[in-house]
């Protein structure tokens, strides 16, 4: 009961604060047209709601009610399955997006505390603080995927620590059908099995263990799922990830690019780029982001005993955070990082000072209300 208090708590509060970003957003000029809610005809007299619909929400409401068009494929697929399922019950896409986010929202609220308090962390308010309210945070509640993708996270690994590992392969699997990155959790619940096996590398060829690493093998069959679809439909597997250069941000995917090689690249916009523009905004902010997530995840890896943090966690954030830079770009990182939780425990252990947390936690719910100003109005932000 304890556990659903504090879910409805925290969820009110985070809803309280995006509307007043809204009525924020009222004040700034507006940024451009196309790739809003409203542009998708549905509760355009509304744009509480349809404002949370803009730029890839209006791309997920498309595949929902169209199926996939030009260059959409880089949207994995389960999301818009289930507002396409839901429509028919809340008269219209929008709607049914709208609910599906805010239920994920709640659900992943609350099995981001299950997981916690598994690994009985002591400071379990603080952290949903920093991890809700972190500037992107308010993405958690836009009609993207990243509640209904972190919810499903979550209770994989919780049911992993349960020993429940069929239950893990298939919530990792809806996972993997969510999004790429998904497909880490393979890797991830191989190391947590390692981990509860004291990592004897022996344990994969115990028979008795086999039944548990064929349910571990279950959280590749959405991601594989994708790309069998792609293949019969395209004629190429990860059609997903040859279709990003079509969305531009100066994304390469014809050869991967090291991470040392982005961060010179954006030193380098840093340098070249009008401050006046929005642009040189952008630069800084995803900057300084993919600085901040490396430093915290190598951090995470060299005290993981100290702060306890399980490597398959940290495994899974290792993964999902370098994946989207080898494109050549930290575009949209503001966003991704949100799945890196274990930044964030290991930021909560920074901040063990009250002092320090709050100066921090200011400056994080300031650039949450701002950032989510600017996205309700039209500016990209991630």
């Amino acid at each position: 009961m304890e556990k659903i208090k504090k879910t409805l708590l925290f969820f009110c509060l985070f809803q309280i604060i995006l509307v007043m970003a809204f009525f924020l957003s009222e004040k700034l000029p507006s940024q451009k047209e196309t790739y809003l809610g409203r542009g998708f005809d549905e509760q355009v007299n509304k744009p509480l709601i349809w404002s949370r619909a803009n730029f890839d929400g209006f791309y997920y409401l498309s595949i929902a009610r169209s199926g996939y068009g030009y260059l959409q494929e880089a949207f994995f697929p389960l999301f818009p399955l289930l507002i396409r399922f839901l429509a028919p019950f809340f008269k219209g896409y929008l709607n049914a997006g709208f609910f599906l986010v805010n239920f994920a929202f709640l659900v992943m609220i609350y099995a981001f505390q299950l997981l916690m308090k598994v690994g009985k962390e002591k400071n379990l308010d603080r952290l949903l603080l920093l991890f809700l309210f972190f500037p992107a945070g308010f993405y958690f509640a836009c009609l993207y995927n990243e509640s209904l993708f972190l919810a499903f996270v979550f209770l994989s690994f919780f049911q992993a620590k349960k020993g429940k590992w069929l239950w893990a392969g298939i919530l990792a699997a809806l996972a993997s059908a969510t999004r790429v990155v998904g497909i880490f959790m393979f890797p991830a619940l191989l190391v947590e099995f390692l981990e509860q096996n004291h990592w004897p590398f022996k344990s994969f060829l115990k028979k008795e263990h086999w039944p548990k690493l064929a349910a571990i093998g279950v959280s590749a069959l959405g991601f594989l799922a994708y790309a069998a679809y792609l293949k019969i439909k395209t004629g190429d597997w990860l059609r997903f990830a040859s279709v990003q250069a079509g969305f531009g941000a100066q994304r390469t995917t014809s050869r991967l690019i090291l991470l040392p090689q982005v961060f010179w690249r954006y030193l380098k916009m840093i340098i070249t780029v009008d401050p006046h523009q929005y642009l040189y905004f952008n630069v800084w902010l995803e900057f300084l982001v993919a600085l901040m997530f490396l430093l915290l995840l190598i951090l995470g890896w060299g005290k993981r005993k100290k702060y306890q943090i399980p490597a398959s966690f940290l495994t899974f954030a290792s993964f999902a955070y370098l994946l989207p830079t080898l494109t050549g770009t930290f575009s949209s990182l503001p966003r991704y990082v949100l799945v890196c939780f274990p930044a964030f425990m290991v930021l909560e252990k920074l901040l063990s000072q009250k002092r320090l947390f709050r100066i921090y936690f200011a400056f994080s719910i300031l650039g949450f209300t701002l950032l989510a100003a600017f996205f309700f109005r039209g500016y990209w932000v991630a």
